[in-house]
């Protein structure tokens, strides 16, 4: 046994519920125990193997003393379990934990593993009832208030369900799990209506919950509301609503070998140490050569840091190993794409979609990597899909609209005059207008390309394409006024036509932010600094910007936390950091302003 992982495992005894009851069973009183199990490890590395062993031999050696020691027999059986079920020797766990309960029954950590390890091996009555006098020790516990009502729910039990997550509700107001399982019974009864009132409040408790979108797409369907349905479709996602599980996100910190790597390459990262993140991943695949997870966690990172080439072969091995992982295949389509191998692209960010057939990203890329091969009714084909994914997106529809736009001209001809013929037969297409403004505009012509946006703003809008379209016209148009001297207020004026008309439109809201906070409109600037940062909460630029702006207003607090929330939510953007570094120092050197009520 390991000095290390012996403290963090006594540490994790000692704190992950609380200290453990006293009272284990007595040496003349020790019951029946099960066999200490012996589970083949062959598909574990070496590091992870030797420490099971070791934990293994340690229970062993306890077993053997006469008469044994149930405390410390207890608390053995209760560490092997705890590693089983860290690395998904879930049967073996639970023999461990059955053991840890019965010579130390009033120890309410091991009857919740062993809830865990029978719910995770399909025995939802064995469960139930692990988790039943888990509850009568400790009757307010999230966790388990949560899991034995989600075991109701799963065996169809719909009332005691209902009540179950009422429970967990009432002890825990602000638990979106809870919501969540209330928005599924009333759902599973025909009862839309308070299925999406529930599955509403659920999101709005934790936004980042993005599997409950598509339930509550399915509640809209039948409540007839086909828009608000889609909507939801769009923003769908794998991200289950979370609840506090101490004991089960505590054991991630006990690993060895490639998964202790990957963990702290994890956390490397969201603290954006890119270089400690990259040492990590490759100490994890030094342990464990064939760990997909691991080398595509490598490769993400060596991307961000411009290491194409190598991160490409890293994404390549990962698709070796795991070959139907949709993700590594769009992020493999884009380093090909990024280094010009556009029908090596093409074929990946296919093989992306036909695994998971609703992946924007992968369908916008593919969209694009067509548009660089020249097909562009292909491309078309690829932006009409995301279209229908995305209904309410101005990005899709603008791409679907260059694409056929493109296709009908002749690429043998002076552009310019192809889209002036084209007007001609047709003065009323809003995407010609807007191209021949951004040409225009590019050859210097600014009187002609303002010309040209103010002409797509007089044509009728007939659908969300030609809507689209004049959001984009009216934040050219207020770029390009931006540049004439004495005209900013009508910029300002554009930008907030773009933005009502496409307020999905992160362009649109970071110009006005940026305008506001130029005339000194501080409050104003903030706000659409904050709407930028909720149509795309990862757009590093939107969160400088807002902080920026924070800062010349003497509101260092706010600053210095607004760009630490980004620094988490966008680990890998070094702007960020640098700025933080900036604020930090500026904080201390200046007298902090209250922020405005």
């Amino acid at each position: 046994m390991t000095g290390r992982l012996a403290a963090a495992l006594a540490l994790g005894a000692a704190t992950l519920l609380g200290p453990a009851d006293p009272a284990p069973a007595s040496a003349e009183e020790r019951p029946e125990l099960r066999p200490l199990p012996a589970p083949p490890l062959e598909r574990a590395d070496a590091a992870v193997r030797a420490e099971l062993d070791r934990y293994r031999e340690s229970v062993a050696r306890d077993l053997a003393e006469e008469p044994p020691d149930p405390a410390r027999l207890a608390a053995g059986f209760g560490r092997l379990g705890q590693l089983y079920l860290l690395y998904d020797f879930d049967r073996a766990a639970r023999d461990c934990f059955w053991n840890a309960r019965a010579l130390a029954p009033a120890d309410a950590r091991w009857s919740y593993y062993l809830g865990v390890a029978h719910e995770r091996l399909g025995e939802p009555g064995e469960a139930a009832a692990a988790f039943a006098r888990v509850l009568s020790a400790r009757p307010h516990d999230e966790a388990t208030l949560v899991r034995a009502a989600r075991l109701e729910l799963e065996s169809g039990e719909l009332e005691r369900a209902e009540e179950a997550f009422r429970r967990a509700l009432d002890q825990h107001p602000g638990s979106a799990a809870a919501l969540h399982g209330l928005g599924q019974v009333a759902s599973l009864r025909g009862e839309p209506e308070r299925a999406t009132e529930r599955f509403s409040r659920a999101l709005e408790i934790q936004p980042e919950a993005t599997a409950v979108h598509y339930e509550l797409a399915l509640a809209y369907r039948q409540l007839g509301d086909l828009e608000a349905a889609r909507e939801h479709l769009t923003q769908r996602g794998e991200v289950p609503p979370r609840f506090p599980d101490p004991l089960i996100d505590g054991l991630e910190s006990l690993a060895v070998g490639a998964r202790r790597h990957v963990h702290d390459g994890g956390a490397a990262f969201v603290r954006g140490d890119l270089e400690g993140a990259v040492a990590a991943y490759r100490r994890a695949i030094e342990a464990a050569p064939e760990n997909a997870a691991a080398h595509e966690a490598l490769a993400a990172v060596l991307a961000l840091q411009g290491k194409r080439s190598e991160a490409l072969s890293h994404f390549l091995e990962a698709l070796r190993l795991d070959p139907d992982d949709p993700r590594a295949r769009h992020r493999t389509g884009q380093v090909l794409l990024q280094i010009g191998r556009v029908e090596e692209a093409i074929e990946h960010l296919r093989s992306a979609i036909e695994l998971a057939p609703d992946f924007a990203a992968a369908l916008r890329d593919l969209a694009l990597a067509l548009e660089r091969s020249g097909r562009l009714d292909e491309a078309a084909a690829a932006a009409r899909r995301l279209v229908d994914l995305e209904p309410r997106g101005s990005e899709a529809r603008l791409l679907l609209a260059r694409f056929e736009l493109l296709a009908q001209l002749d690429p043998r001809r002076n552009p310019e005059r192809e889209l002036r013929l084209l007007l001609e037969r047709a003065p009323d297409h809003p995407m010609a207008r807007l191209t021949l403004g951004v040409l225009l505009e590019a050859r210097q012509d600014h009187t002609g390309a303002v010309a040209a946006y103010r002409a797509v703003l007089e044509l009728p809008r007939q659908d969300a394409t030609g809507t689209a379209v004049a959001a984009r016209a009216h934040l050219l148009l207020a770029r390009a006024l931006e540049r004439q001297a004495g005209r900013s207020e009508e910029a300002i004026e554009q930008l907030r036509a773009a933005v009502r008309l496409a307020p999905d439109m992160v362009e649109g809201h970071l110009d006005l932010a940026a305008a506001l906070a130029r005339r000194g409109d501080v409050e104003e600037a903030v706000a659409a600094y904050r709407l930028a940062q909720a149509v795309d909460p990862r757009h590093g630029a939107a969160r400088r910007g807002l902080a920026e702006t924070l800062l010349r207003a003497g509101r260092c607090l706010e600053a210095r936390e607004e760009l630490e929330r980004g620094m988490a939510k966008i680990p890998g953007d070094t702007g960020l950091r640098e700025l933080h570094a900036r604020v930090a120092a500026s904080c201390h050197s200046r007298r902090e302003e209250p922020p405005p009520r």
